[in-house]
């Protein structure tokens, strides 16, 4: 496994402190949230926003610069207040404040004790300039939440004590419980307040718990590349702990305790993340609840194999060594006779290409230069463990008849992206490499594979999550496989992914033309796939023959 890099944290001074805000709203300031304001929002008053709240507050606080270490100035007012959330009392508070490109908005995750009497409570508000919140009323989870988007979904560690994730295609609605990721045990310090950053197959959680003494910023990690069911949090290293006056370093040091912080506290609390042009920053409550500071998050990555590598380098040179006595000896038995063999199928311009190179990023693999057919793959001899073949244009004839034994990949793409895609091969025959009956041909094939062999296990690869998330896919790949990864796909030199590529029939007349005047006994053939494989399917080429 490729280890989590190692991170420290630079201390950058106090951000926000009680005598910026009027009377007594600087007594208690809590729970930052940093966003970078796009271009596109009306009445902005800096490049960057700063959300916090009061851990008992009527209202969510706001501060705004043009330089993330300030100055600082605060918006008079905040942005939403208690009295606008009727399905709450008491009090507002913990701001989780996300931009929604998409949709030109921004999402505020918030809580307060709901009055339904289920106690503090999740709920949502969107607005259009960041200034202005309208709140949701729907509960979206217990209290204290952080949220973060991967892999089309919205998910979220809510709660405090132990920390549970929910997840929900809208992100404002709808959420599904998963499992519990962070807890404590009795007697023992339980978390409070966390941070989420994601970085390739890792979500990396920063939190603070309630009973350290003093209280101070740890963090782990959450393998993405696992069933989101199975989720936990591995690993507790200290990032942060009191240091500077700022941070109550100079107060008595003793156990924290729940709810808010009574005055200075040897404590940190709150923190946040945010990122930018590849520097990441903290933010974090310090001296208990008594203002925020900024810090800067660098990592180092680990020599992951580094301990492991002189028994690898033994067992794997030993086994060539076998193979190459038993080349010169044929009636020798094979050296370790397993061989873990994995074969790539899949339309044209779905990925095959793609994952074929994936592949050589694992260890102890061979992965066969040219396509070749299944039967290929079963005759091949090497001393490598793992051996990988691409498909032919003609594999998909008899896919069906593939052994049980051979482990499959099938690459899977929007179809409109594989049938307005071009080719060096064929771009002087044809406008797109991949013709109608050539898509159907390969569907058919996958189709015969299912029904002669429904308890066959397939690995599915869409092409848009590899590109989107290629070490989160490469990490599946590795748990489905068994395979150990050597490098991350994402840094190998040779890695040709382009965002690009995806959904250009979008944006393209010519292709939308193309598209729209297939068959429709053929569209209903790619509305199929696209319901079966989770993608849209735009409603105008449903009516086949109507101008556009």
């Amino acid at each position: 496994m490729i280890a989590p890099p190692i991170l420290t944290a630079s201390r950058l001074g106090l951000i926000v402190t009680p005598d910026m805000l009027p009377g007594g709203d600087g007594i208690n300031i809590n729970g930052p949230s940093l966003i970078g304001m796009p271009d596109w929002a009306p009445g902005r008053q800096g490049a960057y926003y700063l959300y916090f709240a009061d851990h008992g507050g009527s209202y969510i606080r706001l501060a705004y610069a043009d330089s993330i270490e300030g100055p600082w100035r605060i918006h008079p007012g905040g942005v939403l207040s208690l009295a606008q959330c009727p399905f709450i009392k008491g009090h507002i508070a913990s701001p989780d404040v996300h931009v929604d490109q998409g949709n030109r908005r921004f999402v505020m995750y918030f809580h307060g004790p709901a009055k339904g009497g289920e106690g503090q409570t999740t709920f949502a508000a969107t607005s259009g300039d960041g200034l202005h919140f309208n709140p949701l009323s729907e509960p979206l989870g217990p209290s204290y939440a952080r949220f973060f988007r991967h892999d089309q979904w919205w998910y979220g560690l809510l709660g405090t004590g132990a920390i549970t994730v929910f997840r929900s295609r809208t992100g404002i609605s709808d959420f599904e419980r998963g499992a519990v990721v962070l807890s404590g045990m009795k007697h023992l310090p339980t978390p409070r307040h966390l941070a989420l950053q994601k970085s390739g197959r890792w979500l990396r959680v920063f939190y603070t718990r309630r009973g350290d003494a003093p209280e101070r910023i740890l963090h782990g990690t959450i393998d993405l590349a696992e069933d989101w069911r199975g989720w936990t949090v591995k690993g507790e290293t200290e990032l942060l702990r009191p240091q500077t006056d700022f941070e109550g370093a100079g107060l008595p040091v003793c156990p924290s305790r729940d709810g808010p912080a009574e005055g200075a506290e040897n404590a940190l609390r709150d923190p946040a993340i945010f990122e930018e042009r590849g520097r990441t920053w903290l933010l974090y409550a310090v001296a208990g609840e008594s203002g925020i500071a900024l810090a800067e998050i660098t990592s180092k990555d680990v020599p992951g194999k580094a301990a492991r590598m002189p028994a690898t380098t033994l067992h794997r040179g030993a086994r060539r060594l076998f193979w190459r006595l038993r080349k010169a000896a044929p009636r020798l038995p094979s050296a370790m006779t397993f061989r873990k063999r994995i074969f790539i199928a899949g339309c044209a311009r779905s990925g095959t290409t793609l994952s074929r190179r994936l592949m050589a990023c694992f260890d102890d693999i061979y992965v066969h230069r040219d396509e070749a057919p299944y039967q290929a793959l079963l005759e091949l001899d090497r001393p490598e463990v793992n051996l990988v073949v691409k498909r032919t244009y003609e594999s998909h004839k008899d896919i069906e008849h593939l052994p049980g034994s051979v482990g499959l990949i099938y690459c899977v793409r929007h179809p409109f992206d594989v049938l307005t895609s071009s080719h060096p091969e064929t771009v002087n025959e044809r406008r797109f490499h991949v013709t109608t009956e050539r898509w159907e041909a390969e569907y058919d094939g996958l189709t015969r594979l299912r029904k002669a062999q429904p308890e066959r296990a397939v690995f599915y690869l869409r092409y848009e999550e590899l590109i989107a998330e290629p070490d989160i896919v490469q990490g599946r790949i590795a748990r489905s496989f068994g395979l150990s990864p050597v490098t991350l796909y994402s840094r190998d030199a040779d890695n040709p992914i382009r965002p690009t590529s995806l959904r250009k029939w979008e944006r393209n007349e010519e292709f939308q033309t193309y598209l729209h005047g297939l068959p429709a006994a053929f569209l209903a053939r790619v509305e199929s796939f696209c319901h079966e494989f989770g993608y849209e399917m735009p409603a105008y080429t449903l009516k086949a023959g109507t101008a556009l």
